[in-house]
């Protein structure tokens, strides 16, 4: 939106973005990710899933550790596994709600290796044997993501621990309960109740022992490759280009811009699907009649 001059509150995040040396990279995944939903983007391999994950997910994760003052590589590596590894889960939680929207994030490589036709579960999304196995494997792979992320955690600032922690066992809790679902997430849509979310609250207030035995070692696992270059320039000033380079009103406008029009975009591709599901059940109720 070039030539439009923005107020002085819709600059205030960038401000925020500059003040903690968030770098323009990381911002940038975060729009691109938004970009890709809004193209319907499909992925065939579940590298792919992870590219996407990186730019919708840890993008937000080495964000939030940039605002905690946390800049150790390592450190920055394992939120980007836990923003990940929600990711993966918020996709086999969402199988049934996304392909109802005509929209199918899980690897198209693994679909055809199951012997799901990407393309006829689209028209009637139903839940098989097969699309379970997919979801398991999914998840199995979330899970690995989990034990890393867990792991850097304590690298965290004393006071963010809590709550970076209660957030990543919600999204465990999920999976557990797509696991108890027979890992059906069409014709059912895991969630976890208020009492368990207590319960995770108050566990996550001491570090999970159930990596205990392998949280060093964990801590300095590779990077994942679709996240090692924005690792990289999160984790030190020099190879970084932080926000605050983009020092002109009319760069600033620019970029805050793009974050306007995708969001546009986005409250009007949810517009055409509520229409859409409103005409659906009109058919449906009609062909009842």
């Amino acid at each position: 939106m070039p030539g439009i001059r923005l107020p002085i509150p819709a600059i205030a995040p960038l401000r925020g973005w500059c003040e903690h040396q968030i770098p323009k990279p990381v911002v940038d995944a975060l729009l691109d990710g938004f970009a890709m939903d809004l193209d319907g983007r499909r992925h065939e391999t579940i590298e792919d899933v992870k590219a996407y994950a990186t730019c919708v997910a840890s993008s937000v994760g080495l964000m939030m550790a940039c605002v905690m003052g946390v800049r150790d590589r390592a450190a920055l590596a394992r939120a980007a596994d836990l923003g990940i590894a929600m990711q993966l889960t918020n996709i086999a939680r969402d199988v049934g709600e996304d392909a109802r929207n005509g929209r199918l994030y899980l690897p198209l490589e693994w679909l055809v290796e199951y012997g799901i036709d990407p393309a006829a579960f689209l028209r009637n999304p139903r839940h098989s044997d097969a699309l379970g196995a997919v979801v398991q494997r999914l998840l199995a792979e979330a899970a690995r993501h989990y034990r890393l992320g867990h792991a850097g955690i304590p690298c965290l600032p004393r006071s963010c621990r809590h709550a970076i922690r209660t957030a990543a066992l919600v999204y465990e809790a999920i999976g557990e309960e797509i696991a108890a679902n027979g890992y059906d997430s069409v014709s059912k849509r895991a969630s976890t109740g208020l009492a368990r979310k207590i319960g995770l609250l108050i566990r996550a207030r001491g570090e999970d022992v159930r990596w205990t035995a392998t949280s060093a070692r964990d801590l300095h696992a590779s990077t994942e490759v679709v996240a090692r270059d924005l690792v990289g320039l999160s984790g030190t000033d020099k190879e970084a280009e932080p926000m605050q380079a983009i020092a002109s009103e009319t760069a600033q406008n620019a970029r805050i811009g793009r974050v306007t029009e995708i969001l546009i975009r986005l409250h009007e591709d949810a517009r055409v699907v509520a229409r859409e599901r409103r005409r659906a059940a009109r058919e449906r109720v009609a062909s009842l009649a």
